[in-house]
């Protein structure tokens, strides 16, 4: 009979944490390093995954700095897969690290601990909390803040505007002088907001959009219902709606928007300047 050894443990090494960060991804070039906005969807000792509305070719060379590490973390690597994502604009590419010292994948290894302690606090406080247990997040339920006029009709023939304060692939959360009972089914319109497609222009002087990944967002129309009525300090009151059959062309241009919504927030806190328009 032959003895089989157990096969080494590289848990350390094979473990892959999801993540939803903005990153700046660094790109040598003959021009100089460019510096583009990528989010960071996974993490582990060995690679990432990164997610970029920008298109590379496997092979090419990147870094990015790790967000989270307060020590500094730079991580560089090589593209070895990359397939379209959540929208035919966006792209997900594989990554290997290359040229990590000991020390790196050591920190590695701690920053992936460190994210699996927050969400095992953050477990405990759902456990405590005597509140409706939400779902956890993934990248298609990713919620951003963002304010937009929406339209909506409940009932028959009842027309009433109010705005989104955050939207999801899943839903928004609508903001209106009308109550709604949970339950209660809309018929949506509202625009995406444009001025996520340039982060570094200001929102009263874009330019018009041009090319693909600028393309300007239409018009959409959505059907939703009411899954909860929430407090509210003011007059406006707030409830959670929850999209229903919402057509694929619709969840691409949802998708798109949150992912550029996230680059263009990660401007704003670096404090890009402003371009001034040309003359």
């Amino acid at each position: 009979m032959i003895e089989r050894k157990p096969a080494p443990s590289n848990r350390r090494e094979t473990y892959r944490q999801k993540l939803d960060l903005p990153i700046d991804v660094k790109i040598p070039g003959l021009h100089g390093e460019q510096n583009r906005a990528a989010t960071l969807m996974d993490l582990s000792a060995t690679g990432c995954r990164i997610r970029s509305q920008h298109t590379y070719e496997v092979g090419t060379k990147l870094g990015f700095d790790l967000p989270t590490s307060e020590k500094g973390l730079k991580l560089t690597g090589a593209i070895v897969s990359r397939e379209k994502s959540v929208s035919s604009f966006i792209f997900d590419y594989g990554l290997t690290f290359a040229g990590l010292s000991e020390q790196q994948r050591e920190a590695i290894v701690q920053e992936l601990m460190n994210f699996q302690r927050r969400d095992a606090v953050a477990v405990s406080f759902k456990k405590y909390d005597g509140g409706v247990k939400d779902a956890p997040q993934t990248r298609l339920t990713y919620r951003e803040e963002v304010t937009f006029p929406v339209r909506f009709m409940h009932g028959q023939s009842v027309h009433a505007e109010g705005y989104a304060s955050d939207i999801s692939m899943d839903g928004m959360r609508l903001w209106g002088d009308t109550a709604l009972q949970n339950g209660a089914r809309l018929h949506l319109t509202f625009t995406l907001p444009d001025y996520v497609l340039y982060p570094d222009t200001d929102p009263d002087q874009m330019p018009r959009p041009q090319g693909k990944n600028t393309q300007s967002f239409k018009q959409m129309t959505a059907k939703g219902v009411v899954v909860a009525r929430l407090p509210s300090n003011t007059r406006k009151l707030p409830h959670g709606v929850k999209f229903v059959d919402l057509h694929p062309v619709d969840r691409e241009e949802l998708a798109r928007f949150i992912h550029l919504l996230q680059i263009y927030k990660l401007a704003k806190r670096k404090g890009q300047p402003a371009k001034k328009p040309a003359p």
